[in-house]
């Protein structure tokens, strides 16, 4: 379960910086073990919008997961949301 926004203050982005930065930490993950699930479709939602388009995002933390959920500034619509599992739980499907 994930219990707990740690800041409420957003982090700030823009969609381009992001989108690359997202590459780099997927391949990260990948190569590490790291289970995630969302980060392909939050990476083809950052790709079809404008490079400086400034996108939010709040971090919320739970034992066994971190989430993240990335929002368009303007708009407030929800571009894309990442969970990473980050507890001892061997069971993935307690990610969703």
């Amino acid at each position: 379960m994930i219990d707990s926004l740690l800041s409420d203050q957003s982090g700030q982005y823009q969609a381009g910086n992001l989108l690359a930065e997202l590459k780099i930490r997927s391949n990260s993950s990948e190569n590490t073990g790291i289970v995630s699930i969302g980060t392909i479709e939050t990476q083809s939602a950052l790709a079809t919008l404008n490079r400086n388009q400034v996108i939010l995002n709040y971090i919320f933390k739970g034992e066994e997961q971190t989430g993240i959920v990335y929002l368009d500034e303007k708009t407030e619509r929800i571009i894309g949301a990442i969970l990473i599992k980050t507890g001892q739980s061997e069971n993935v499907d307690k990610i969703v």
